[in-house]
């Protein structure tokens, strides 16, 4: 009967240990920030100033714009 309590209580310091970690990992992505995506940036040239103006050639481009129009 003894070993029974010492692997149970094994069990439990195991279980405990793991949520903590958990714990750890969810905390660690929720602090760590969020790269935005850059699958809608320009890939044409120009840099947008009025000196260098975005040359949009393609409807792929202008739609890139349109669905991000944060990214320019």
């Amino acid at each position: 009967m003894l070993p029974l309590i010492k692997e149970f209580r094994l069990n439990q310091k195991l279980t405990s240990y793991l949520k903590l970690i958990l714990v750890v990992i969810i905390l660690a992505a929720a602090i760590v920030p969020v790269a935005p995506s850059r699958a809608h940036a320009f890939y044409g040239t120009g840099n947008g100033t009025e000196q260098n103006p975005y040359i949009i050639t393609t409807a792929a481009m202008l739609d890139g714009i349109r669905t991000n129009p944060n990214a320019y």
